[in-house]
């Protein structure tokens, strides 16, 4: 296995995936350091959206390892093995990363704004008036605090993304992974 860089937030070693006999991930090694940018080009079906859903483990990987601040994602060391962590434990680490689904997975029936404070309030035990307050400044932040009481299905789809986008930032996460960021946004705010 390569050499672990200890200053990177997210490490991937070796990380193998398959469906049936399908190699989707085929041994990838990465480091990503706080504050970096990296983007992930290919083709359709090349395993982009696979190896993101690895790496906060909404699918178990075959072979390898991914750590996220120093910590294997989904998997306890059991002498020279890995053994799959409880899933309350998967739903712990998956608090420090934020996911922007390709589809949004906004709740149809709940207001953008309150979209965003259901997990700080839920997951996090947030009070509700810090969870609104932070929710109104992430809406500001994306362009849609006018838009707060719409509920998704008045809004366009670059709306909904940036709620989508708005909601995985009010849990504070250390780690933030897009599928897809920009498929649905309007050209001039993809550079904001």
């Amino acid at each position: 296995m390569a050499e672990l860089s200890d200053q990177a937030l997210v490490q991937l070693r070796g990380v193998r995936k398959h469906f049936g006999p399908l190699e989707v991930l085929k041994g990838i090694s990465m480091d990503v350091h706080a504050g970096q940018v990296t983007v992930l080009l290919g083709p359709s079906g090349s395993g982009k959206s696979t190896l993101l859903r690895c790496i906060n483990h909404l699918e178990s990987i075959d072979g390898g390892r991914i750590t996220v601040d120093g910590e294997i994602v989904g998997y306890r060391e059991a002498g020279d093995h890995l053994r799959e962590m409880h899933p309350r434990e998967v739903a712990r680490q998956r608090r420090s990363i934020g996911m922007v689904f390709q589809r949004f997975n906004l709740f149809p029936h709940k207001t953008a704004l309150e979209n965003i404070i259901e997990a700080p309030m839920v997951v996090s035990r947030r009070g509700k008036e810090e969870a609104i307050a932070n929710a109104r400044e992430l809406l500001r932040r994306v362009g849609l605090d006018a838009w707060a009481d719409h509920y998704p299905s008045q809004l366009s789809g670059g709306q909904q993304q940036r709620v989508a986008i708005a909601r995985a930032l009010a849990m504070k996460p250390k780690l933030m992974l897009f599928d897809e960021p920009t498929s649905a946004l309007d050209p001039e705010l993809v550079g904001d």
